[in-house]
């Protein structure tokens, strides 16, 4: 359970029947009648354990109020503002739960390595951002107020139970959903639709998993952050008195106009490689031990096989006379005749040195990768799981 990718979060609704029927489209829930155990996930021990050792502060740890707002003072904070982020006090926390209090905690991703995971499993497959956030419930508080998201939320119930009520936006052609989440159960809540609990008879807690999906706007402030304007055109100010000034309306239609022309005739690869190159800017690197690999990278040899670290996700581009190759954490350059194996390595998951594209010499083989293993790209792949992979997929990959 603790491994856990989309499609299994979701089954027994196919992935392709996801996307195609509910995806930016319509509330799903799953009730699986607690057949399903996300105990291995998440808990509510959990949650303390992280209040205690780890310090999240505010925002990222808030307590909700009786009437279902969050708090926004900085009374036990230990902060003299809400403005100074300050670590909360355990037993305030306690005292405020207690008097039907709702605890939220933001990116549990920064906190537990499973979750990390998780997040990180559902990046590569979504190509978007994706966060967690934990809310503990108690029997005593009124619930959460009607609000919505501007991004789509896997809501997983851990413990205890909700009754939530989901309502589509005016433009929306679904109709309004309610259902009683158990533990084990999902409920999916797509982008601006309007959600609140209708009633909650027991403590509880959630997971929210949000997914801050790109959107056609995002990919247009991408396309104008890569326009090369040779005359800088774009980053010119305005007419000063612009907004008191009726003569500057046509002046200013004028270069709107031939800026937007410039924009209709960008290059839509361009964009889509700056939102990718931010995607992988906002990763870090999973827990995985790689310090043991640092002591074991002079052991490397031509017959050894490497494998990218879990959540590696790649992008290879070119920079002025060299090429580079970012990955979650970090990015590494190379001389431009490099591209080939760079490309090579982004493409595959397991393979072993010799069988790098021969642009570059054995000994320098071994130095590129080294190097990709002390950068947190790559990590060998132990002996006995080496011979475990066929040399078929070898002689594939040469």
């Amino acid at each position: 359970m603790s491994n856990l990718n989309l499609e299994q979060l979701l089954a027994p609704i196919s992935l392709a029947q996801f996307f195609q029927e509910y995806w930016e489209q319509k509330p799903l829930a799953i009730q699986r009648h607690q057949q399903y155990d996300y105990s291995e996930l998440f808990s509510s021990e959990q949650v303390e354990s992280i209040l205690l050792f780890s310090h999240p502060r505010y925002p990222n740890v808030q307590i909700g109020q009786a009437d279902g707002r969050f708090s926004i003072d900085g009374e036990g904070m230990k902060t003299q503002t809400i403005h100074d982020y300050g670590t909360p006090d355990l037993n305030w926390l306690y005292q405020k739960y207690a008097a039907g209090g709702i605890l939220f905690l933001d990116r549990i991703q920064d906190y537990s390595s499973t979750i990390a995971q998780l997040c990180r499993t559902l990046e590569q497959t979504l190509y978007a951002p994706v966060s967690a956030t934990a809310y503990s419930v108690h029997q005593d508080a009124l619930g959460f107020a009607p609000h919505s998201h501007p991004h789509a939320v896997l809501m997983l119930q851990l413990e205890g139970s909700e009754v939530w009520r989901v309502e589509p936006p005016p433009e929306a052609q679904s109709a309004p959903l309610e259902v009683e989440l158990q533990p084990g159960d999902l409920l999916y809540i797509p982008r601006r639709h309007l959600h609140y609990t209708v009633s909650c008879q027991q403590s509880s807690l959630h997971l929210a998993i949000n997914v801050k999906v790109y959107t056609w706007g995002d990919l247009i402030a991408s396309a104008i952050s890569t326009l090369k304007l040779s005359d800088h055109s774009l980053y010119q100010s305005l007419p000063v008195g612009f907004l008191r000034r009726s003569d500057t309306d046509s002046l200013i239609q004028a270069q709107l106009t031939s800026l937007l022309a410039q924009l209709v005739q960008s290059d839509a690869t361009s964009a889509i490689a700056h939102l990718t190159s931010r995607l992988i800017d906002q990763m870090q690197p999973l827990a995985d031990g790689h310090f043991a690999q640092l002591e074991q990278v002079n052991e490397l040899t031509l017959n050894s096989a490497v494998v990218k670290r879990q959540g590696m996700m790649c992008r290879v581009f070119k920079s002025g006379a060299q090429v580079g190759i970012q990955f979650p954490g970090n990015q590494v350059f190379a001389p431009a005749q490099v591209e080939p194996i760079l490309h090579f390595i982004a493409e595959s998951e397991q393979f072993r040195v010799s069988a790098l594209p021969d642009v570059l010499s054995e000994r320098s083989k071994l130095v590129l990768v080294r190097r990709l293993i002390q950068e947190g790209l790559l990590a060998i792949v132990p002996t006995a799981q080496t011979a475990i992979v066929s040399e078929s997929f070898f002689s594939i990959a040469r």
